[in-house]
């Protein structure tokens, strides 16, 4: 699971599932984001966002967001992925992330 937050910017998030039994990739699951404040609270913007699986990919699932209003430069704020897939295999992870002033 992977993002980075960057003021007055798109935000990109990325997600590989894999069956943490057996290993194989998970192709056809529903993931789901929220993304948090140090004070927990969700941020500005309609939530959760739902990732879009990458056809024939392996387990990938991506997500552009439009620039979030009010991320401050050097605040940490919290990326909560969750997923089900249809066996009802569930997962969650949660990232702790620093906004940054994207470089290019």
């Amino acid at each position: 699971m992977s993002g980075k937050l960057s003021p007055d910017n798109s935000v990109f998030l990325k997600a590989t599932l894999t069956n943490p039994v057996n290993g194989t990739f998970i192709n056809d699951a529903t993931v789901k984001v929220n993304i948090y404040d140090s004070d927990n609270v969700l941020v500005a913007g309609t939530w959760p966002q739902t990732l879009v699986y990458v056809s024939a990919s392996d387990g990938i699932y991506q997500l552009t967001l439009d620039p979030i209003a009010g991320l401050v430069i050097g605040d940490k704020y919290r990326v909560q992925f969750f997923s089900t897939d249809p066996t009802l295999l569930l997962a969650d992870c949660d990232l702790t992330v620093k906004a940054t002033n994207r470089v290019c």
